[in-house]
């Protein structure tokens, strides 16, 4: 296998949609199984999954059991050579796997990578390009300037960043690498 595309939803059975098709035109050619853990919802995106993906391994949660414990009980049935965590409204370009999946191997020193992301529009999307949460980077947050210092501040948005962190919720992870480390914090 491989990639794993773990995803998991609460009330999104539109989004999930999208996002579900998306990923299997991104599929092509490579041998990918997906995981959607649903959290209780109450849109009937369980049985939506069921009737329209049947190849997706559905796992329906009878409570909302948050969102880093759902991914772990995808990630203790994924199989891939790489895992991909993926918020259900995240729609992926038909190349995105092959090219996450290609840098991946060319750089086995990496554990976790994360893809450019863009907004609906095509502008870029800035959280793809966090930084360590230190407290200078969290300040002008918290007081209101991180839209001014990141028009002054921040790199053409064509550039690649090398950050020491990685926004996890939209990640590739080695998997060898990522059993090696603790899973998702059960509390996130």
């Amino acid at each position: 296998m491989d990639i794993s595309v773990i995803i998991v939803s609460y009330n999104v059975r539109e989004f999930l949609h999208q996002s579900l098709l998306s990923i299997e035109k991104a599929a092509a050619g490579l041998k990918v199984e997906i995981f959607v853990v649903d959290n209780a919802s109450i849109d009937g995106t369980p049985e939506f999954v069921r009737e329209h993906f049947p190849a997706v391994h559905l796992i329906a949660n009878t409570e909302n059991a948050g969102f880093g414990a759902a991914n772990n009980q995808a990630l203790r049935e994924a199989e891939g050579n790489y895992i991909l965590f993926l918020n259900p409204d995240t729609i992926i370009q038909e190349d995105t796997l092959s090219v996450m999946m290609d840098y991946m191997d060319r750089h086995p020193e990496c554990g976790l990578s994360g893809c450019k992301i863009l907004n609906a529009d095509g502008s870029l999307q800035l959280a793809c390009r966090r930084s360590f949460p230190t407290p200078m980077v969290t300040l002008p947050k918290m007081l209101g300037l991180s839209a001014l210092l990141t028009v002054l501040c921040s790199l053409p948005a064509a550039e690649v960043s090398r950050l020491p962190w990685s926004h996890f919720r939209k990640c590739w992870a080695c998997l060898p690498y990522f059993q090696k480390v603790p899973v998702w914090p059960a509390i996130i």
